[in-house]
């Protein structure tokens, strides 16, 4: 049940944004609220990551691997986050397509697991 609920949820946060769109409502628009996202996309593959350890369907060595590619992720959004309060939006959205990046690998690496690749 803990690993349909994890699975639900992983779904639920990669398809937030484009749902958004089609439900009416308005996808981040702002460097700030796409930041934002991007620190939840981070908690949600953190959170996956973990799920899926414990349900032994990833190794110990994939999580690991996985947890260092999100904390790139989050120096990279962290950067974006400073970039934006020291008024450098080029350099906020440098860091946020980089950290974007990065989650998105991760999200597709789980979701290959999930699916038994």
């Amino acid at each position: 049940m803990k690993k349909l609920l994890s699975l639900l949820f992983f779904i639920t946060a990669v398809s937030f944004v484009p749902g958004c769109a089609q439900l009416g409502l308005a996808p981040a628009q702002s460097l700030e609220q796409q930041v934002a996202y991007g620190y939840t996309t981070l908690a949600s593959v953190r959170s996956t990551t973990a799920d899926l350890l414990t349900a032994k369907v990833i190794k110990v060595e994939d999580a690991k691997m996985v947890q260092g590619m999100a904390d790139q992720a989050r120096a990279a959004l962290d950067i974006a986050r400073s970039s934006i309060a020291a008024g450098i939006p080029k350099d906020a959205q440098s860091a946020l397509s980089l950290a974007n990046n990065v989650l998105g690998q991760i999200q597709t690496y789980l979701a290959k697991r999930k699916g038994g690749s």
